[in-house]
C-alpha cells in the first residue's frame, strides 16, 4: 500500500513539475494547458505487427528448441529402457558402459535445456528491448506532433514495461493510434 501511495506522488509530482517546467510561478501555471494522454505498452506490443512478428519468432524459436530437447529426452527415456531390459541378463562390463552413456546423455540433456533457456531469454530481451524503444520513439514522436503535455503506461501491473497510472479515462488512451503510427513505420520501412 505505502508503495502506491509513494507511487501516486510520485506521479503527480511529475505532471506538477512538467506542468510548472518553464513557467516564472505556480500563477502562471493555470495559464498552461496540460494535455495528458496514456498508453498501455503491452496492448501496443500485442497488437501492433512488430509485436506480433516478434513472438511468432519467439514461439518458432521455442518449438524448434522444444522439438531438440524432446529428441535427446527420448534418447534417455530408451537407454533407461534398454538398461533396466538387460540388467539381469547383460555382463557387468556392458552394463557399465551403458550406464556411462546413460550419465553422459543425461548431463547433455541438462545442459541443452540450460543453454536453450539461456538462449531464449537472451533473444527474448534483446527482441524486448528493441520494440519497446520503438514504441517509445513513436510515442514521444505522437506525443510531440499531437501536444501531449505528458504521456504516461498505465499497464497493468507494475513491471519492466509499465503500469504507474492507477486511473486514466478512456478518452485519453492513445495505445491503439501508437498501434497505427508503429504498423505504418513499419510499413514504410520495408518499402
Amino acid at each position: 500500500m505505502r508503495v502506491a501511495n509513494y507511487l501516486g506522488f510520485f506521479v503527480a509530482a511529475a505532471i506538477y513539475t512538467i506542468v510548472l517546467s518553464g513557467t516564472g510561478s505556480a500563477a502562471d501555471a493555470s495559464e498552461v494547458k496540460v494535455k495528458i494522454g496514456t498508453v498501455n505498452i503491452q496492448v501496443i506490443l500485442d497488437n501492433s505487427e512488430a509485436g506480433k512478428k516478434a513472438l511468432a519468432e519467439l514461439k518458432a524459436k521455442a518449438e524448434k528448441e522444444k522439438d531438440n530437447l524432446e529428441k535427446k529426452l527420448e534418447a534417455v527415456k530408451k537407454l533407461e529402457k534398454e538398461i533396466e531390459g538387460q540388467r539381469l541378463v547383460a555382463k557387468e562390463g556392458a552394463l557399465n558402459e551403458k550406464e556411462q552413456e546413460l550419465k553422459r546423455l543425461r548431463r547433455d540433456l541438462e545442459a541443452t535445456k540450460e543453454d536453450t533457456q539461456s538462449s531464449f531469454q537472451k533473444m527474448q530481451a534483446q527482441i524486448m528491448r528493441k520494440l519497446v524503444g520503438d514504441v517509445n520513439r513513436i510515442i514521444k514522436d505522437y506525443a510531440k506532433k499531437n501536444g501531449f503535455t505528458v504521456v504516461l503506461d498505465k499497464g497493468d501491473a507494475p513491471n519492466m514495461i509499465g503500469g504507474a497510472v492507477i486511473y486514466a479515462d478512456e478518452a485519453v488512451d492513445i495505445s491503439s493510434s501508437i498501434v497505427k503510427a508503429y504498423d505504418e513505420e513499419q510499413k514504410a520501412a520495408k518499402k
